[in-house]
Protein backbone atom coordinates (compact mmCIF):
# COMPACT_ATOMS: atom_id res chain seq x y z
CA UNK A 1 0.00 0.00 0.00
CA UNK A 2 0.94 3.90 -0.08
CA UNK A 3 1.88 4.14 3.13
CA UNK A 4 3.43 8.00 2.40
CA UNK A 5 3.63 10.96 -0.27
CA UNK A 6 5.69 14.02 -0.14
CA UNK A 7 5.04 16.74 -2.67
CA UNK A 8 7.57 19.96 -3.10
CA UNK A 9 6.96 22.85 -5.48
CA UNK A 10 4.47 20.35 -7.09
CA UNK A 11 1.50 22.60 -8.83
CA UNK A 12 0.21 25.21 -6.06
CA UNK A 13 1.73 22.84 -3.30
CA UNK A 14 4.93 24.37 -1.92
CA UNK A 15 5.75 21.15 0.66
CA UNK A 16 3.07 18.47 1.86
CA UNK A 17 3.97 15.07 3.35
CA UNK A 18 0.63 12.86 3.82
CA UNK A 19 0.45 10.30 6.16
CA UNK A 20 -1.11 7.34 4.73
CA UNK A 21 -2.99 3.86 6.53
CA UNK A 22 -4.58 0.77 4.93
CA UNK A 23 -8.37 0.81 4.88
CA UNK A 24 -10.67 3.53 3.35
CA UNK A 25 -8.47 7.07 2.82
CA UNK A 26 -10.91 10.10 1.87
CA UNK A 27 -8.97 13.02 0.46
CA UNK A 28 -11.52 16.41 1.04
CA UNK A 29 -11.61 20.01 0.06
CA UNK A 30 -13.12 22.67 -1.35
CA UNK A 31 -14.14 22.80 -5.46
CA UNK A 32 -10.57 23.58 -6.70
CA UNK A 33 -8.53 23.21 -3.34
CA UNK A 34 -6.40 21.03 -5.27
CA UNK A 35 -6.96 17.39 -4.44
CA UNK A 36 -6.66 15.84 -8.07
CA UNK A 37 -2.85 17.62 -7.34
CA UNK A 38 -2.35 14.58 -4.48
CA UNK A 39 -3.95 11.88 -7.28
CA UNK A 40 -1.51 13.67 -9.95
CA UNK A 41 1.51 13.80 -7.90
CA UNK A 42 0.98 9.76 -7.32
CA UNK A 43 -0.35 9.45 -10.89
CA UNK A 44 3.64 10.98 -11.92
CA UNK A 45 5.32 8.79 -9.20
CA UNK A 46 3.97 5.26 -11.18
CA UNK A 47 5.03 6.78 -14.83
CA UNK A 48 2.34 8.92 -15.57
CA UNK A 49 3.04 12.04 -18.10
CA UNK A 50 4.09 15.24 -16.28
CA UNK A 51 5.52 17.90 -18.05
CA UNK A 52 6.76 21.73 -17.20
CA UNK A 53 3.83 23.21 -16.14
CA UNK A 54 3.39 21.12 -13.05
CA UNK A 55 6.82 22.95 -11.23
CA UNK A 56 5.64 25.48 -9.08
CA UNK A 57 5.87 28.89 -10.35
CA UNK A 58 8.73 30.51 -9.06
CA UNK A 59 10.75 26.93 -8.41
CA UNK A 60 12.79 25.35 -10.89
CA UNK A 61 12.43 21.91 -9.56
CA UNK A 62 9.32 20.04 -7.95
CA UNK A 63 10.21 16.89 -6.49
CA UNK A 64 7.73 13.96 -5.63
CA UNK A 65 8.32 10.70 -3.13
CA UNK A 66 6.59 7.97 -2.37
CA UNK A 67 6.67 5.32 0.47
CA UNK A 68 5.16 1.88 -0.73
CA UNK A 69 4.63 -0.94 1.80
CA UNK A 70 5.38 -4.57 -0.04
CA UNK A 71 4.09 -6.54 3.21
CA UNK A 72 1.26 -7.92 2.20
CA UNK A 73 2.35 -7.83 -1.70
CA UNK A 74 5.74 -9.99 -1.45
CA UNK A 75 5.64 -10.77 -5.00
CA UNK A 76 6.01 -7.33 -6.31
CA UNK A 77 9.89 -7.29 -4.46
CA UNK A 78 10.37 -10.10 -7.03
CA UNK A 79 9.83 -7.69 -9.85
CA UNK A 80 11.84 -4.49 -8.08
CA UNK A 81 14.73 -7.42 -8.62
CA UNK A 82 13.77 -8.12 -12.35
CA UNK A 83 13.89 -4.58 -13.01
CA UNK A 84 17.26 -4.38 -11.79
CA UNK A 85 16.35 -2.76 -8.36
CA UNK A 86 17.82 -3.40 -4.69
CA UNK A 87 14.94 -5.16 -2.55
CA UNK A 88 14.34 -3.57 1.29
CA UNK A 89 14.60 -6.41 3.61
CA UNK A 90 12.02 -4.04 5.06
CA UNK A 91 9.69 -4.62 2.55
CA UNK A 92 9.75 -0.68 1.87
CA UNK A 93 9.34 0.51 -1.76
CA UNK A 94 10.53 4.59 -2.34
CA UNK A 95 10.51 5.99 -5.57
CA UNK A 96 11.14 9.21 -6.00
CA UNK A 97 10.78 11.53 -9.21
CA UNK A 98 12.21 15.09 -9.94
CA UNK A 99 10.62 17.04 -12.79
CA UNK A 100 12.61 20.13 -14.08
CA UNK A 101 11.29 23.37 -15.58
CA UNK A 102 13.35 22.22 -18.76
CA UNK A 103 10.53 19.55 -19.25
CA UNK A 104 13.23 16.35 -18.00
CA UNK A 105 12.92 14.68 -14.96
CA UNK A 106 14.60 12.51 -12.73
CA UNK A 107 13.63 8.93 -11.17
CA UNK A 108 15.11 6.98 -8.77
CA UNK A 109 13.75 3.35 -7.17
CA UNK A 110 15.03 2.38 -4.04
CA UNK A 111 18.17 4.84 -4.34
CA UNK A 112 19.09 3.81 -7.82
CA UNK A 113 18.34 5.76 -11.04
CA UNK A 114 15.11 4.87 -13.07
CA UNK A 115 13.27 5.71 -16.38
CA UNK A 116 9.85 6.36 -16.34
CA UNK A 117 9.28 3.26 -18.53
CA UNK A 118 10.30 1.34 -15.51
CA UNK A 119 7.85 3.27 -12.91
CA UNK A 120 5.18 2.71 -14.99
CA UNK A 121 5.88 -1.21 -15.04
CA UNK A 122 5.97 -1.13 -10.97
CA UNK A 123 2.72 1.02 -11.35
CA UNK A 124 0.76 -1.91 -12.81
CA UNK A 125 1.58 -4.11 -9.92
CA UNK A 126 0.85 -1.12 -7.26
CA UNK A 127 -1.84 1.01 -7.83
CA UNK A 128 -5.13 1.30 -10.28
CA UNK A 129 -6.05 5.12 -11.10
CA UNK A 130 -9.49 5.59 -11.85
CA UNK A 131 -9.77 8.86 -12.54
CA UNK A 132 -12.25 11.10 -14.57
CA UNK A 133 -11.02 10.09 -17.82
CA UNK A 134 -11.37 6.29 -17.24
CA UNK A 135 -14.73 6.55 -16.26
CA UNK A 136 -15.76 8.08 -19.65
CA UNK A 137 -14.15 4.38 -20.99
CA UNK A 138 -17.62 3.41 -20.40
CA UNK A 139 -18.46 5.33 -22.97
CA UNK A 140 -16.45 4.41 -25.48
CA UNK A 141 -17.59 0.57 -26.83
CA UNK A 142 -13.87 0.07 -27.93
CA UNK A 143 -12.59 0.01 -24.40
CA UNK A 144 -15.35 -2.61 -23.46
CA UNK A 145 -13.18 -5.80 -24.02
CA UNK A 146 -10.22 -4.44 -22.64
CA UNK A 147 -12.16 -3.78 -19.33
CA UNK A 148 -13.64 -7.18 -19.27
CA UNK A 149 -10.07 -8.91 -19.69
CA UNK A 150 -8.97 -6.97 -17.05
CA UNK A 151 -11.37 -8.12 -14.66
CA UNK A 152 -11.66 -11.53 -16.07
CA UNK A 153 -8.70 -13.33 -14.67
CA UNK A 154 -6.35 -15.65 -15.11
CA UNK A 155 -8.64 -18.30 -17.71
CA UNK A 156 -8.91 -15.43 -20.42
CA UNK A 157 -5.34 -14.13 -19.70
CA UNK A 158 -4.08 -17.42 -20.56
CA UNK A 159 -6.28 -18.20 -23.76
CA UNK A 160 -5.18 -14.72 -24.82
CA UNK A 161 -1.73 -15.48 -24.79
CA UNK A 162 -2.14 -18.43 -26.43
CA UNK A 163 -4.09 -16.83 -29.20
CA UNK A 164 -1.67 -13.32 -29.44
CA UNK A 165 1.37 -16.11 -29.75
CA UNK A 166 -0.50 -17.37 -33.18
CA UNK A 167 -1.32 -14.30 -34.15
CA UNK A 168 1.91 -12.46 -34.11
CA UNK A 169 3.28 -15.56 -36.16
CA UNK A 170 0.47 -15.46 -38.38
CA UNK A 171 0.61 -11.31 -39.79
CA UNK A 172 4.72 -12.01 -39.66
CA UNK A 173 3.84 -14.94 -42.31
CA UNK A 174 1.33 -12.82 -43.90
CA UNK A 175 3.73 -9.31 -43.86
CA UNK A 176 6.68 -11.45 -45.35
CA UNK A 177 4.39 -13.32 -47.94
CA UNK A 178 2.77 -9.56 -48.99
CA UNK A 179 6.57 -8.55 -49.69
CA UNK A 180 7.25 -11.34 -52.29
CA UNK A 181 3.92 -10.65 -53.94
CA UNK A 182 5.96 -7.60 -55.81
CA UNK A 183 4.98 -7.31 -59.39
CA UNK A 184 7.48 -8.59 -61.50
CA UNK A 185 9.01 -4.76 -62.36
CA UNK A 186 9.32 -3.84 -58.96
CA UNK A 187 10.87 -7.25 -57.76
CA UNK A 188 13.57 -7.16 -60.19
CA UNK A 189 14.59 -3.36 -59.70
CA UNK A 190 14.72 -4.10 -55.90
CA UNK A 191 16.38 -7.39 -56.81
CA UNK A 192 18.92 -4.86 -58.90
CA UNK A 193 19.15 -2.66 -55.85
CA UNK A 194 19.79 -5.51 -53.48
CA UNK A 195 22.60 -7.02 -55.97
CA UNK A 196 24.77 -3.44 -56.31
CA UNK A 197 24.51 -2.86 -52.65
CA UNK A 198 25.56 -6.55 -51.81
CA UNK A 199 28.37 -5.95 -54.54
CA UNK A 200 29.60 -2.92 -53.38
CA UNK A 201 29.47 -3.74 -49.95
CA UNK A 202 31.70 -6.91 -50.44
CA UNK A 203 34.06 -5.34 -53.13
CA UNK A 204 35.19 -2.96 -50.04
CA UNK A 205 36.13 -6.24 -48.16
CA UNK A 206 35.91 -4.47 -45.16
CA UNK A 207 36.99 -5.34 -41.73
CA UNK A 208 35.64 -4.33 -38.47
CA UNK A 209 38.06 -2.15 -36.84
CA UNK A 210 39.90 -1.20 -40.01
CA UNK A 211 38.79 2.47 -40.17
CA UNK A 212 39.82 3.08 -36.43
CA UNK A 213 43.43 1.14 -37.47
CA UNK A 214 43.30 3.62 -40.87
CA UNK A 215 42.97 6.71 -38.66
CA UNK A 216 46.39 5.61 -36.08
CA UNK A 217 47.65 4.86 -39.25
CA UNK A 218 47.15 8.15 -41.41
CA UNK A 219 48.00 10.14 -38.01
CA UNK A 220 51.77 8.54 -38.05
CA UNK A 221 52.68 8.34 -41.93
CA UNK A 222 50.93 12.64 -41.88
CA UNK A 223 53.43 13.26 -38.89
CA UNK A 224 56.61 11.62 -39.91
CA UNK A 225 58.91 14.66 -40.26
CA UNK A 226 57.63 15.73 -36.88
CA UNK A 227 57.73 12.36 -34.99
CA UNK A 228 61.64 12.18 -36.18
CA UNK A 229 62.77 15.47 -35.47
CA UNK A 230 60.91 14.83 -31.80
CA UNK A 231 62.81 11.67 -31.59
CA UNK A 232 66.21 12.88 -32.64
CA UNK A 233 65.65 15.98 -29.86
CA UNK A 234 64.94 13.68 -27.10
CA UNK A 235 67.69 10.72 -27.62
CA UNK A 236 70.46 13.92 -27.91
CA UNK A 237 69.29 15.23 -25.08
CA UNK A 238 69.79 11.99 -23.50
CA UNK A 239 73.19 11.24 -25.13
CA UNK A 240 74.74 14.04 -26.27
CA UNK A 241 76.00 17.36 -24.79
CA UNK A 242 77.69 20.43 -25.70
CA UNK A 243 79.83 20.62 -21.96
CA UNK A 244 80.87 16.77 -22.73
CA UNK A 245 79.32 14.77 -20.87
CA UNK A 246 74.98 13.41 -21.90
CA UNK A 247 72.65 13.50 -18.75
CA UNK A 248 73.34 9.33 -19.44
CA UNK A 249 76.84 10.37 -18.30
CA UNK A 250 75.83 12.88 -15.79
CA UNK A 251 73.44 10.73 -13.68
CA UNK A 252 76.45 7.70 -14.14
CA UNK A 253 78.85 10.04 -12.67
CA UNK A 254 76.35 11.13 -9.78
CA UNK A 255 75.70 7.08 -8.98
CA UNK A 256 79.51 6.60 -8.53
CA UNK A 257 79.71 9.39 -5.84
CA UNK A 258 77.27 8.50 -3.75
CA UNK A 259 77.75 5.36 -3.96
CA UNK A 260 81.21 5.85 -2.68
CA UNK A 261 79.64 8.41 0.04
CA UNK A 262 77.12 5.69 1.02
CA UNK A 263 80.16 3.14 2.30
CA UNK A 264 81.02 5.99 4.85
CA UNK A 265 77.16 7.33 5.45
CA UNK A 266 74.75 3.96 5.17
CA UNK A 267 71.99 6.13 5.18
CA UNK A 268 72.79 6.93 1.43
CA UNK A 269 72.63 3.48 0.11
CA UNK A 270 69.00 4.13 -0.80
CA UNK A 271 70.09 7.21 -2.88
CA UNK A 272 72.52 5.80 -4.71
CA UNK A 273 70.53 2.47 -5.57
CA UNK A 274 67.53 5.54 -7.08
CA UNK A 275 70.52 7.17 -8.86
CA UNK A 276 71.79 3.58 -10.08
CA UNK A 277 68.24 2.85 -11.45
CA UNK A 278 67.62 6.23 -12.91
CA UNK A 279 70.40 6.06 -14.94
CA UNK A 280 69.50 2.23 -16.50
CA UNK A 281 66.26 3.94 -17.04
CA UNK A 282 67.80 6.73 -19.28
CA UNK A 283 70.06 4.81 -21.06
CA UNK A 284 67.15 2.37 -22.38
CA UNK A 285 65.13 5.00 -23.13
CA UNK A 286 67.88 6.37 -25.33
CA UNK A 287 68.01 3.07 -26.94
CA UNK A 288 64.53 3.12 -27.60
CA UNK A 289 64.38 6.46 -29.02
CA UNK A 290 67.13 5.52 -31.37
CA UNK A 291 65.71 2.55 -32.49
CA UNK A 292 62.07 4.55 -33.18
CA UNK A 293 63.85 7.10 -35.10
CA UNK A 294 65.20 4.23 -36.80
CA UNK A 295 62.18 3.19 -37.97
CA UNK A 296 60.61 6.19 -39.65
CA UNK A 297 60.09 6.62 -42.85
CA UNK A 298 58.41 8.89 -45.24
CA UNK A 299 56.25 7.43 -46.98
CA UNK A 300 53.42 9.74 -49.21
CA UNK A 301 52.92 6.84 -51.55
CA UNK A 302 51.14 4.57 -48.46
CA UNK A 303 49.78 7.99 -46.91
CA UNK A 304 47.52 8.42 -50.28
CA UNK A 305 46.23 4.49 -49.74
CA UNK A 306 45.49 4.69 -46.55
CA UNK A 307 43.67 8.55 -47.18
CA UNK A 308 41.96 6.63 -50.22
CA UNK A 309 40.62 3.70 -47.83
CA UNK A 310 38.98 5.55 -45.51
CA UNK A 311 37.18 7.82 -48.19
CA UNK A 312 35.77 4.87 -49.36
CA UNK A 313 34.94 3.52 -45.56
CA UNK A 314 33.52 6.84 -45.25
CA UNK A 315 31.05 6.96 -48.13
CA UNK A 316 29.98 3.71 -47.19
CA UNK A 317 28.90 4.44 -43.59
CA UNK A 318 27.14 8.05 -44.97
CA UNK A 319 24.84 5.16 -47.35
CA UNK A 320 24.35 2.22 -44.85
CA UNK A 321 24.91 2.73 -41.43
CA UNK A 322 27.22 4.76 -38.66
CA UNK A 323 29.94 1.56 -38.29
CA UNK A 324 31.54 -0.31 -40.53
CA UNK A 325 29.50 -2.96 -38.00
CA UNK A 326 26.61 -1.72 -39.35
CA UNK A 327 27.37 -1.40 -42.99
CA UNK A 328 28.43 -4.98 -42.78
CA UNK A 329 24.98 -5.91 -41.18
CA UNK A 330 23.21 -3.68 -43.97
CA UNK A 331 25.29 -6.57 -46.71
CA UNK A 332 23.92 -9.18 -44.62
CA UNK A 333 20.34 -8.20 -44.75
CA UNK A 334 20.48 -7.31 -48.37
CA UNK A 335 22.00 -10.44 -49.38
CA UNK A 336 19.62 -12.33 -47.41
CA UNK A 337 16.30 -10.25 -49.34
CA UNK A 338 18.28 -10.80 -52.41
CA UNK A 339 18.26 -14.75 -51.81
CA UNK A 340 14.56 -14.64 -50.92
CA UNK A 341 13.25 -12.49 -53.99
CA UNK A 342 15.83 -15.09 -56.15
CA UNK A 343 13.77 -17.64 -55.09
CA UNK A 344 10.47 -16.19 -54.06
CA UNK A 345 8.46 -18.16 -55.84
CA UNK A 346 9.41 -21.57 -53.64
CA UNK A 347 9.82 -19.19 -50.22
CA UNK A 348 5.84 -17.46 -51.38
CA UNK A 349 4.57 -21.34 -51.50
CA UNK A 350 5.88 -22.04 -48.14
CA UNK A 351 4.58 -19.17 -46.43
CA UNK A 352 0.83 -19.65 -47.91
CA UNK A 353 1.20 -22.94 -46.71
CA UNK A 354 2.39 -21.95 -43.49
CA UNK A 355 -0.55 -19.25 -43.57
CA UNK A 356 -2.97 -21.85 -44.34
CA UNK A 357 -1.57 -24.52 -41.41
CA UNK A 358 -1.81 -21.55 -39.17
CA UNK A 359 -5.02 -20.13 -39.85
CA UNK A 360 -7.38 -23.16 -38.36
CA UNK A 361 -4.88 -23.01 -35.15
CA UNK A 362 -5.73 -19.28 -35.03
CA UNK A 363 -9.51 -20.16 -35.62
CA UNK A 364 -9.25 -22.44 -32.91
CA UNK A 365 -7.10 -20.34 -30.19
CA UNK A 366 -9.58 -17.42 -31.24
CA UNK A 367 -12.47 -19.89 -30.56
CA UNK A 368 -11.03 -21.07 -26.85
CA UNK A 369 -10.26 -17.07 -25.97
CA UNK A 370 -13.95 -16.17 -27.35
CA UNK A 371 -15.47 -19.30 -24.78
CA UNK A 372 -13.62 -18.06 -22.05
CA UNK A 373 -14.69 -14.48 -22.38
CA UNK A 374 -18.16 -15.91 -22.65
CA UNK A 375 -18.01 -17.15 -19.50
CA UNK A 376 -16.62 -14.64 -17.78
CA UNK A 377 -19.02 -11.82 -19.05
CA UNK A 378 -21.65 -14.30 -17.82
CA UNK A 379 -20.30 -14.47 -14.18
CA UNK A 380 -18.97 -10.75 -14.36
CA UNK A 381 -23.08 -9.79 -15.43
CA UNK A 382 -23.87 -11.68 -12.19
CA UNK A 383 -21.59 -9.93 -10.00
CA UNK A 384 -22.21 -6.39 -11.41
CA UNK A 385 -25.53 -6.55 -11.02
CA UNK A 386 -25.30 -7.78 -7.59
CA UNK A 387 -23.12 -4.48 -6.85
CA UNK A 388 -25.81 -2.30 -8.73
CA UNK A 389 -28.21 -3.71 -6.52
CA UNK A 390 -26.34 -2.78 -3.27
CA UNK A 391 -26.00 0.37 -5.25
CA UNK A 392 -29.59 1.26 -5.35
CA UNK A 393 -29.92 0.29 -8.77
CA UNK A 394 -32.36 -3.03 -8.29
CA UNK A 395 -33.89 -4.43 -10.77
CA UNK A 396 -31.67 -3.22 -13.79
CA UNK A 397 -30.08 -5.26 -16.23
CA UNK A 398 -26.32 -5.50 -17.24
CA UNK A 399 -25.25 -7.23 -20.04
CA UNK A 400 -22.10 -8.23 -21.18
CA UNK A 401 -22.20 -9.27 -25.06
CA UNK A 402 -19.40 -11.35 -26.88
CA UNK A 403 -20.39 -11.45 -30.58
CA UNK A 404 -18.06 -12.43 -33.46
CA UNK A 405 -16.38 -9.31 -35.21
CA UNK A 406 -17.50 -10.32 -38.98
CA UNK A 407 -19.55 -12.68 -39.67
CA UNK A 408 -19.29 -16.60 -39.45
CA UNK A 409 -18.78 -17.50 -42.31
CA UNK A 410 -15.37 -15.62 -42.88
CA UNK A 411 -14.19 -14.64 -39.07
CA UNK A 412 -12.59 -11.10 -39.05
CA UNK A 413 -9.07 -11.69 -36.61
CA UNK A 414 -7.58 -9.00 -34.95
CA UNK A 415 -4.78 -8.67 -31.86
CA UNK A 416 -6.89 -8.98 -29.38
CA UNK A 417 -9.37 -12.21 -30.73
CA UNK A 418 -12.53 -12.99 -32.61
CA UNK A 419 -14.34 -10.99 -30.67
CA UNK A 420 -16.98 -7.73 -29.91
CA UNK A 421 -17.75 -6.92 -26.39
CA UNK A 422 -20.50 -4.47 -26.01
CA UNK A 423 -21.92 -3.61 -22.11
CA UNK A 424 -25.81 -3.08 -22.41
CA UNK A 425 -27.67 -1.82 -19.51
CA UNK A 426 -31.33 -1.51 -19.01
CA UNK A 427 -32.59 0.90 -16.19
CA UNK A 428 -36.18 -0.27 -16.47
CA UNK A 429 -38.15 -3.85 -15.99
CA UNK A 430 -39.02 -5.00 -19.07
CA UNK A 431 -37.00 -3.25 -21.21
CA UNK A 432 -34.39 -4.67 -23.71
CA UNK A 433 -30.94 -4.09 -22.41
CA UNK A 434 -29.25 -1.37 -25.00
CA UNK A 435 -25.75 -0.03 -25.29
CA UNK A 436 -24.72 1.39 -21.80
CA UNK A 437 -23.48 4.39 -23.58
CA UNK A 438 -26.99 5.58 -25.29
CA UNK A 439 -28.78 5.08 -22.25
CA UNK A 440 -27.35 5.29 -18.57
CA UNK A 441 -27.00 8.52 -16.85
CA UNK A 442 -23.84 10.25 -15.38
CA UNK A 443 -24.82 8.62 -12.33
CA UNK A 444 -25.78 5.51 -13.65
CA UNK A 445 -22.58 4.85 -15.24
CA UNK A 446 -20.25 5.92 -12.20
CA UNK A 447 -22.40 2.52 -10.58
CA UNK A 448 -21.43 0.71 -13.17
CA UNK A 449 -17.45 1.57 -13.23
CA UNK A 450 -17.67 1.35 -9.63
CA UNK A 451 -19.58 -1.73 -9.71
CA UNK A 452 -16.56 -3.18 -12.08
CA UNK A 453 -14.04 -1.70 -9.77
CA UNK A 454 -15.26 -3.49 -7.18
CA UNK A 455 -15.23 -6.93 -8.71
CA UNK A 456 -11.51 -6.18 -9.98
CA UNK A 457 -10.59 -5.76 -6.20
CA UNK A 458 -12.10 -8.97 -5.22
CA UNK A 459 -9.74 -10.26 -8.41
CA UNK A 460 -6.65 -9.17 -8.26
CA UNK A 461 -3.97 -8.27 -5.89
CA UNK A 462 -2.97 -4.68 -6.42
CA UNK A 463 -2.95 -3.34 -3.50
CA UNK A 464 -4.04 0.09 -3.70
CA UNK A 465 -7.39 1.27 -5.28
CA UNK A 466 -7.87 5.48 -6.24
CA UNK A 467 -11.48 6.85 -7.05
CA UNK A 468 -11.00 10.47 -8.20
CA UNK A 469 -14.21 11.77 -7.74
CA UNK A 470 -16.06 8.73 -9.37
CA UNK A 471 -19.47 9.68 -7.51
CA UNK A 472 -20.11 12.65 -9.87
CA UNK A 473 -23.25 12.47 -10.76
CA UNK A 474 -25.11 10.24 -7.31
CA UNK A 475 -26.53 12.18 -4.44
CA UNK A 476 -28.85 11.50 -1.72
CA UNK A 477 -29.82 8.02 -0.12
CA UNK A 478 -27.90 6.35 -3.06
CA UNK A 479 -24.64 8.29 -1.96
CA UNK A 480 -24.16 6.54 1.18
CA UNK A 481 -24.88 2.94 -0.64
CA UNK A 482 -21.98 4.38 -2.78
CA UNK A 483 -20.10 4.90 0.57
CA UNK A 484 -20.88 1.62 1.78
CA UNK A 485 -19.93 -0.06 -1.07
CA UNK A 486 -16.12 2.17 -0.89
CA UNK A 487 -15.51 0.46 2.45
CA UNK A 488 -16.37 -2.63 1.34
CA UNK A 489 -13.60 -2.51 -1.04
CA UNK A 490 -11.43 -0.94 1.76
CA UNK A 491 -11.72 -4.31 4.07
CA UNK A 492 -9.38 -5.84 1.15
CA UNK A 493 -7.51 -3.05 -0.06
CA UNK A 494 -6.39 0.32 0.39
CA UNK A 495 -9.02 3.03 -1.40
CA UNK A 496 -7.96 6.74 -1.83
CA UNK A 497 -10.90 8.56 -2.59
CA UNK A 498 -10.95 12.19 -3.69
CA UNK A 499 -14.99 13.04 -2.84
CA UNK A 500 -17.42 15.94 -1.95
CA UNK A 501 -19.55 13.94 -0.16
CA UNK A 502 -19.96 13.45 3.44
CA UNK A 503 -21.32 10.51 3.63
CA UNK A 504 -18.64 8.84 1.97
CA UNK A 505 -16.13 10.90 4.42
CA UNK A 506 -17.78 9.54 7.13
CA UNK A 507 -16.90 6.47 6.54
CA UNK A 508 -12.96 6.98 6.09
CA UNK A 509 -10.51 5.36 7.98
CA UNK A 510 -7.97 8.48 7.75
CA UNK A 511 -9.42 11.60 6.56
CA UNK A 512 -7.10 14.26 5.15
CA UNK A 513 -8.45 17.76 4.09
CA UNK A 514 -6.83 20.21 1.66
CA UNK A 515 -7.14 24.13 2.12
CA UNK A 516 -6.04 26.40 -0.19
CA UNK A 517 -4.87 29.39 0.49
CA UNK A 518 -2.78 32.67 -0.79
CA UNK A 519 -0.04 35.25 0.75
CA UNK A 520 2.64 37.13 -0.13
CA UNK A 521 1.16 36.83 -3.93
CA UNK A 522 1.54 33.06 -3.86
CA UNK A 523 -0.71 30.18 -3.68
CA UNK A 524 -0.34 27.38 -1.21
CA UNK A 525 -2.04 24.32 -0.18
CA UNK A 526 -2.13 23.03 3.16
CA UNK A 527 -2.80 19.26 3.60
CA UNK A 528 -4.21 17.87 6.85
CA UNK A 529 -4.69 14.78 8.74
CA UNK A 530 -8.35 15.73 10.36
CA UNK A 531 -9.20 13.70 13.79
CA UNK A 532 -12.00 14.35 16.45
CA UNK A 533 -13.63 17.51 16.51
CA UNK A 534 -11.62 19.11 13.60
CA UNK A 535 -12.82 16.16 11.20
CA UNK A 536 -16.72 16.72 12.72
CA UNK A 537 -16.04 20.35 11.37
CA UNK A 538 -14.83 19.18 8.03
CA UNK A 539 -17.79 17.09 7.72
CA UNK A 540 -20.15 20.02 8.63
CA UNK A 541 -18.35 22.13 5.38
CA UNK A 542 -19.13 19.25 3.18
CA UNK A 543 -22.80 19.32 4.23
CA UNK A 544 -22.98 23.52 2.74
CA UNK A 545 -22.15 25.47 5.66
CA UNK A 546 -18.74 27.56 6.67
CA UNK A 547 -18.42 28.25 9.24
CA UNK A 548 -20.91 25.51 10.20
CA UNK A 549 -24.03 25.50 12.62
CA UNK A 550 -25.42 23.66 15.52
CA UNK A 551 -27.42 21.85 13.63
CA UNK A 552 -24.79 20.91 10.83
CA UNK A 553 -21.88 20.39 13.25
CA UNK A 554 -24.89 17.43 14.62
CA UNK A 555 -25.35 16.01 11.52
CA UNK A 556 -21.74 15.52 10.64
CA UNK A 557 -21.67 13.81 14.14
CA UNK A 558 -24.53 11.44 13.08
CA UNK A 559 -22.92 10.57 10.30
CA UNK A 560 -20.15 9.58 12.26
CA UNK A 561 -22.16 7.48 14.28
CA UNK A 562 -24.07 6.13 12.15
CA UNK A 563 -21.06 4.55 10.16
CA UNK A 564 -19.06 3.17 13.30
CA UNK A 565 -20.53 0.02 13.93
CA UNK A 566 -21.09 -0.40 10.31
CA UNK A 567 -17.17 0.04 9.82
CA UNK A 568 -16.45 -2.19 12.86
CA UNK A 569 -18.26 -4.79 11.79
CA UNK A 570 -16.58 -5.01 8.35
CA UNK A 571 -13.40 -5.25 10.07
CA UNK A 572 -14.34 -7.89 12.13
CA UNK A 573 -15.51 -9.68 9.21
Amino acid sequence: MLSELEIRDFAIVEAARVRLGPGLCVLTGETGAGKSIVIDAIGALVGGRVGADFVRSGSDLARLRAVFDLADVPGVSAVVQDLGFEADPDDLLVVTRDIRRDGRSRCTVNGSTANVGALRQLGEYLIDIHGQHEHQSLMRPGEHLRLLDTIAGERVAEARAVYARLYREWRDCQADAERLRLDEDAKLRRADLLRYQVDEISRAGLSVGEDEELRAERNMLAHTEQLLEWATRAGNALTESDEGLSAVDRVDAAAEAVSAMAEVDSDLAALAEELTGAQAVLAEAARTLGRYAGHIEADPARLAEVEDRLELIGRLKRKYGDSVEAVLSAETAAARELAELEHSEERLAALEAQIAALWPELLAAGAALSVARGNAAAALTDAVERHLADLNLEGVRFVIEVTPRGDAAQPEAGADGLDEVAFLFSANPGEAPRPLARIASGGEISRVMLALKSELAARDAIPTMIFDEIDVGIGGVTIRAVAAKMAAIAERRQVIVVTHHAPIAACADHHIALDKSAADGATRLAVTVVRDEQRVFELARMLGRKPPTEATLNMARELLAEVAPERAQGKRA
